[in-house]
Parts: C-alpha cells; structure tokens; sequence
C-alpha cells in the first residue's frame, strides 16, 4: 500500500506532511480528489488484506477440524468379526483421506523419505495393534 502510494506521490496524505487546507482555500478543490483517492485505495488494499487473510484463518480452522475427525475416526476404527481384507481396505481409506489434508512439502535432503517411511510403519503397527 505504501509502494502504491509513493508511486503515486501521495504519501504525504496519509503521514500528514500534505495538510487539509480550509474549505474556502483555493488548494482545497485540488486536495480533494487527492485524498478521496488515497482513502480509497487504502480502503481497497486494507479490505482485500483482511478477507484474504480472514479466508486463509478460516480455511485453516476448517482443514483442522477435518484432520481432528478423521484422526478420530482412524483412531476408533477396529478390526472386530471383520476379515483381514476388508478392515485393511476400511482403515486404508481413512489413511489416504487423512493423507490428503497433511501432505508434506518436497525436500532434496531425504527427511521427508525418512518420515514417510517412519509414517508407513506406524500405519502397519496400528494394523497389527487392532
């Protein structure tokens, strides 16, 4: 907003070094538009800031409920009566679901490789642990 306003050579609007002048001064014609224009676009800039960032938090909020209720539901999930096959297909659902919500970023460094083994094999004692 700042880099808007210098470009635009109106900075002194807003930290005060372009001061308002009388209403019956000969420079108040000019000044007005002026700053109808900087309030305006600090409005616009200041309003998309906020709904973006009110967006995000909520979107946030929303994806961690999500992981809150699968993570609920693969931690109830038991085998029973049921066949080795079809409880391992049931939990494997949960398990891509969960993975679609927590995807880890590429790394060149082989950590993500070592935590996704690390993941792989606490899936297979949650399986053996049932």
């Amino acid at each position: 907003m700042i880099i808007a306003t210098l470009a635009r050579n109106k900075l002194g609007f807003i930290n005060g070094e372009v001061p308002r002048p009388a209403e019956k001064s000969l420079f108040f014609s000019a000044w007005s538009p002026c700053n109808f224009m900087v309030i305006s676009g600090t409005r616009n800039a200041l309003s998309k800031e906020i709904a973006e960032s009110e967006l995000i938090e909520k979107f946030e909020q929303a994806i961690g409920t999500m992981i809150f209720q699968i993570q609920k539901e693969l931690f109830s999930i038991s085998q029973g009566t049921e066949i080795v096959s079809s409880y391992y297909t049931r939990i494997k659902r949960i398990w891509d679901e969960l993975k679609a919500f927590q995807a880890f970023p590429e790394c060149s460094c082989g950590s993500a490789k070592a935590l996704t083994e690390y993941l792989e094999d606490q899936k297979l004692f949650q399986i053996f642990m049932q």
